[in-house]
């Protein structure tokens, strides 16, 4: 979660560390992402974002639900 200095959230992010490229996202743990980051949509102007570790661990029609919710998908590689 992002603040800014009057501690009025901005930006909320969901975070996945899948450590190969060749696991994935269910449909059950997409679900609860999204819910998760659609909780926050009562606030004016909040950021969504989901950092995921591999292009490949997102199935195409996922990452176009993710954008038809508003949820930006950043991919970032081997988290650790």
């Amino acid at each position: 979660m992002v603040t800014t200095l009057d501690r009025r959230i901005i930006k909320v992010i969901e975070c996945t560390n899948y450590a190969r490229e060749d696991e994935y996202i269910n449909n059950e743990k997409l679900q609860r992402y999204i819910e998760a980051l659609n909780a926050f949509n009562p606030l004016k102007g909040i950021e969504k974002e989901i950092i995921i570790s591999f292009a490949s661990n997102i199935h195409k029609v996922h990452y176009k639900k993710l954008r038809d919710y508003g949820i930006r998908v950043l991919i970032v590689g081997c988290q650790d």
